[in-house]
């Protein structure tokens, strides 16, 4: 222990910031220790006269995060860490000298130049395609820095595409029937409303169909469950193709649907649609 007392105090001594004791090295002590080297070296790069001082490479922090680091000027980049590389898809070293425009496609890139160049300290969020042209969600930073003794910036990318497919499934899961894929009952109230607000501004007419299945309880009873699931989803497919393409057709739970007509045609006319409907199912 006094070894080890005096050996800290002559490290703490000379400017070592970050340590880790024997029993203490696992991954996540590791993780913070680097992404705390990290971010105090950015904040050297961010003051040229501390960088200066220091003396510090800049390339050992690229190399050291975890995450995809590379500096660019007037639009090139000028150096990257393998991370940064292999989020993009390419082999390490390769997106040294491209042009930072290949982070994303086309119609964003002038948006996107103009914005890292500005200096982004709250994470944003671009669509981004890889070297193979696959689309993939990007979370990034930058801001200012001197590299090789000259103005230059940093910044940071994050592959959030998994973190974002998930919200979206969720966000699907909570919206649309996971048998029929149609609308559920929460997006039919939602859409309902927005149908009746343009009415009312308008004047036009909205008009609603509720639809269920005689005797399905039969065929669930006798045939089985995957069975009757192959039976809404036909039922799902037969509405959907009968109704206009600004129409809902929704699942409301069980054997039961609905249909919101927009800019519904007179009352007389509603029998008609009615039996169009009635038609397709009996199919």
């Amino acid at each position: 222990p006094t070894f080890q007392s005096k050996a800290l105090s002559r490290l703490l001594g000379n400017g070592v910031h970050e340590y880790l004791a024997k029993e203490e090295v696992t991954g996540g002590r590791i993780s913070d220790a680097l992404r705390s080297a990290v971010e105090r070296q950015r904040f050297q790069i961010q003051n040229p006269k501390i960088a200066e001082e220091t003396r510090v490479d800049l390339n050992v922090p690229i190399k050291m995060s975890l995450d995809g680091v590379a500096v660019f000027r007037k639009g090139i980049i000028l150096a990257a860490n393998p991370a940064f590389d292999m989020i993009l898809g390419y082999a390490p070293g390769k997106t040294k000298g491209k042009a930072l425009s290949i982070l994303c496609k086309h119609e964003y890139q002038s948006y996107f130049r103009s914005q890292v160049e500005r200096g982004v300290e709250t994470p944003a969020v671009i669509v981004a395609q890889k070297k193979d042209g696959s689309s993939l969600y990007l979370e990034y930073t930058s801001r200012p820095c001197t590299f090789k003794e000259e103005p230059a910036f940093v910044i940071d990318i994050h592959d959030i595409t998994e973190r974002r497919k998930a919200v979206e499934a969720l966000r699907h899961q909570a919206y649309w029937d996971f048998v029929t894929d149609l609308p559920n009952r929460y997006l039919f109230f939602d859409r309902l409303n927005a149908a009746l607000d343009q009415a009312r501004q308008t004047g036009g007419k909205v008009a609603i169909f509720f639809i269920d299945l005689d005797h399905f309880k039969v065929i669930n009873d006798t045939l089985g469950l995957g069975m009757g699931d192959r039976v809404l989803k036909a039922v799902s497919r037969r509405l959907s193709h009968s109704v206009r393409r600004g129409d809902t057709v929704a699942r409301l739970g069980a054997d039961e649907f609905t249909i919101i007509l927009q800019d519904s045609q007179e009352l007389a006319d509603l029998p008609a649609v009615a039996g169009k409907t009635l038609e397709a199912i009996a199919k």
